[in-house]
């Protein structure tokens, strides 16, 4: 900021004196012999599935923080993910994720400046005496000059200014996304299982997600909350949370406790995506009791480049429904982290009523 002032400043003074060097004066010539002659040069040279990736680092440390998260993820599904023994219903889970939380470098805004300036100036004057009338009207003369001079410099300097002046929404926009604030959100929703479809519809989003990019990361949240969208007359519970974090390490340390409540639910993650790798398990056909209830459980963690909450207490399905668009809106440079989850992920199988009060038990009913 004190290098663009510096560069209006010295805009408005060449512009200034460039505009003068045309003007001529004529002084009193009686009894006088007086020329001013002034010349200016300046120049300038210028169980489930499951998919992940990322972490909550800065991006100075993308390249080492991503490698060891990534072998990690990877490397879990093999050793968490063995065939399930045990065949009771609703004990398989999906899951995706990716992004991080590492710093993004912004696009500096600054404009270049000028690196070096020559001015030359010659000025030669020749006087003889003169009355004190001359004198007079001269003095008058060269006060109405330098209030010209000032009018024409501040008059450049403050076009210049307002020309330079930053966008201030894209000004806000950069600080947000400079500073370690970050937002750690969680959205469960609960659905009876008439809305089997959902479980094929994510199971499809998942496998072909693009989680190593900004942009398919994006989309990866768009699809998970248009099928929650499609369905609204299925939604039975739900649990929302939002808090602002105000480091990166902290809300990485969050998420992953998010990440590890709902994933140990799960007996086997029977289709995992994380990291750009792609697992499966084959599930055991789950018992199907003759419990009517039966439920599929969708959770959503989020990490966003916000200072604020993304929502507020959801106790209403039209309050659901306005979070889920709003998440689906969020714009690619303010998405850090994204994980999907969700329970059964086979469509054969679904939660009993007793499972999801025991597993699910902060959920409240909205319906």
């Amino acid at each position: 900021m004190r290098l663009k002032s510096k560069f209006q400043f010295l805009c408005a003074t060449v512009l200034s004196f460039s505009f003068l060097n045309g003007v001529e004066m004529q002084l009193p010539t009686k009894n006088l012999g007086k020329w001013l002659n002034t010349s200016n040069q300046a120049y300038a040279a210028s169980s489930g599935g499951r998919s992940g990736g990322g972490s909550f680092s800065k991006s100075s440390s993308s390249s080492t923080s991503g490698s060891s998260s990534g072998s990690s993820r990877s490397s879990s599904p093999s050793n968490s993910t063995s065939s399930p023994t045990n065949s009771n219903r609703g004990n398989t889970g999906g899951r995706v994720k990716g992004g991080s939380f590492e710093k993004r470098s912004v696009p500096s805004n600054s404009n270049s400046s000028p690196s070096n300036y020559n001015t030359t100036t010659t000025t030669t004057i020749y006087s003889s005496s003169s009355t004190s009338s001359d004198e007079l009207a001269f003095s008058w003369l060269a006060f109405w000059a330098v209030v010209g001079i000032a009018g024409v410099f501040f008059g450049v300097y403050f076009i210049l200014a307002a020309i330079m002046k930053p966008n201030s929404s894209t000004s806000s926009s950069n600080e947000k996304l400079e500073n370690d604030i970050v937002t750690v959100s969680k959205v469960q929703v609960a659905l009876v299982a008439i809305a089997r479809n959902i479980q094929s519809q994510l199971s499809d989003v998942a496998v072909n997600a693009d989680t190593q990019t900004s942009e398919g990361l994006t989309e990866l949240l768009q699809e998970a909350a248009l099928a929650l969208l499609r369905s609204p007359e299925y939604w039975s519970h739900v649990l929302a949370i939002s808090q602002v974090v105000r480091s990166r390490k902290e809300a990485e340390t969050i998420f992953n406790q998010f990440s590890v409540e709902e994933r140990s639910k799960f007996n086997a993650e029977t289709l995992a995506h994380v990291n750009g790798r792609v697992s499966r398990n084959t599930p055991i056909s789950p018992n199907q009791d003759q419990d009517s209830a039966a439920y599929i459980v969708v959770t959503l963690l989020i990490g966003t480049e916000n200072d604020k909450p993304l929502f507020d207490e959801i106790l209403s399905p039209d309050a659901l429904k306005q979070t889920l668009v709003h998440l689906a809106a969020i714009p690619s440079d303010h998405l850090l982290i994204f994980e999907l989850l969700w329970s059964p992920q086979e469509e054969t199988d679904s939660l009993t009523y007793d499972q999801l009060l025991t597993k699910y038990k902060d959920m409240i009913q909205i319906t």
